[in-house]
């Protein structure tokens, strides 16, 4: 491999990303990649842009990391000032730090020292939903609902509480969406009853799920119950919007496409378009004030990084600038179009799912039954492989079993289309030209 790089993949001879323009990377070998999920869900406004660089380069002749133990910055400042301008006067405070897994840990901390500081101590646990994933940290490795990520650390880690998904494809109670009475958010109600409410602190959940089901949705009825439930039993409400956050759904925030508001979110990916490492936990002013003398027991060396922070405001930024959100609404209803009449041609797309420029594909052997095909067919390898030689990537999904409620519910093989904001219709064709040609070739062999 002639390099002293731990890969991801110690056996996979990675090629060497030499280059972004646009939608596009280019390779040391001078081929070009089209990058058709933002790497993962991560880039939103594509390589080598002129407007964010020139503002990072901009913040790098002024200061671009002071340790937030003795000062903030103004980057930080502007940036919480931004994403509050976005929300309801009950928010008040963001904690920036470097990724997801990062923002996810903070949000579940603070949930249980906030109930602690305000005199519920037995209140620790972290309710989550199977078929979840919210990073790699033990913490929130702990709270995922992906045994596959977590058998290996299985004996480190503190097991939590899991319900339902909300995942109307493969309903584990047999319903049908619309005439379900909601099992899937009643089980939440379930579980603090087992457990005790005095022991939950909160509940998190992704609004549209990453990894673990590509592009499977909540709905309003759905959070409407979720967040009664929790006012109801005095559980926080946690929205993991690393993925879906900074304009993803064609919204700031995916929770205003479902009329809920959270206790505390977070952000991430999107939130610098990957210019720089960043992500959030955003807060109620409540949830603040709860915190014993101010002092939060947490804390990262690269917390409240200013030149990463002006990276986040250079985002905000570009896409209002550049009236970004409208555009995904209108690229979305074409992307979607798209995925649709490719579902109805053919038998092997058993459902088509997402939000915005969040788009996830199930595939099944029997579109009646929706039988997957069999796990050891590696169907959403092939499909990457075949994009991939096709000069395509695409984001591939966690295929799973597990058990919700004593029933089995097994996935499909999914994966994820996930365009920058700024594709254009030209480029989107050809995104969906290359995925059904890649997925047709592989169809061909194995279906």
């Amino acid at each position: 491999m002639g390099h002293h790089v731990f890969t991801r993949d110690l056996t996979n001879d990675y090629p060497v990303a030499s280059y972004g323009e646009g939608i596009y990377i280019i390779d040391d070998n001078n081929r070009e990649i089209l990058d058709a999920c933002g790497g993962v869900v991560a880039v939103s406004l594509g390589y080598n842009n002129r407007y964010i660089k020139d503002r990072l380069k901009d913040q790098i002749d002024r200061i671009c990391f002071a340790h937030t133990g003795a000062f903030i910055n103004k980057p930080i400042i502007n940036l919480a000032d931004r994403i509050m301008s976005h929300l309801t006067s009950e928010f008040g405070k963001a904690y920036f730090v470097s990724g997801g897994s990062e923002a996810n840990e903070t949000a579940i901390k603070l949930a249980r020292q906030y109930w602690h500081d305000t005199g519920h101590k037995k209140k620790s646990k972290i309710v989550s939903r199977l078929m979840s994933y919210h990073g790699n940290s033990l913490g929130v490795l702990a709270v995922s609902g992906n045994p596959a990520r977590q058998k290996l650390y299985a004996p480190m880690l503190r097991k939590q509480p899991k319900i339902a998904p909300h995942y109307c494809y493969r309903c584990p109670y047999g319903k049908t969406e619309g005439h379900c009475n909601l099992e899937c958010a009643n089980s939440l109600e379930k579980i603090i009853q087992k457990e005790g409410k005095e022991k939950i602190a909160a509940f998190i959940a992704e609004p549209i799920v990453g990894a673990s089901c590509c592009g499977a949705e909540g709905s309003r009825e759905y959070f409407k119950k979720i967040r009664q439930i929790c006012d109801e039993n005095d559980v926080l409400l946690i929205l993991d919007e690393v993925m879906t956050g900074a304009g993803r759904t064609g919204r700031w925030f995916a929770s205003e496409n479902y009329a809920v508001i959270p206790d505390i979110f977070t952000l991430g990916k999107g939130i610098s378009s990957s210019y720089m490492p960043l992500a959030a936990m955003v807060c109620k002013d409540k949830i603040a004030n709860g915190i014993s003398k101010g002092a939060f027991v947490h804390g990262f060396t690269f917390s409240g990084h200013a030149l990463a922070a002006e990276a986040g405001n250079a985002v905000f930024d570009y896409i209002d600038e550049k009236s970004l959100l409208v555009k995904i609404g209108y690229g979305s209803a074409y992307l979607f179009k798209r995925l649709e009449e490719m579902k109805e041609k053919y038998p092997w797309i058993g459902d088509v799912r997402g939000l915005g420029y969040m788009a996830g594909i199930e595939f099944v052997k029997d579109k009646k039954t929706k039988e997957p095909f069999p796990e050891e067919l590696n169907l959403t390898g092939k499909i990457k492989a075949e994009c991939w030689k096709n000069g395509m990537l695409i984001f591939a999904g966690t295929r799973m079993k597990v058990k919700i409620d004593r029933h089995l519910v097994e996935q499909g093989d999914h994966v994820m289309l996930a365009p920058h904001f700024i594709t254009t219709r030209s480029e989107l064709d050809t995104i969906l030209d290359t995925f059904e040609m890649s997925v047709k070739n592989v169809m061909e062999k194995v279906a």
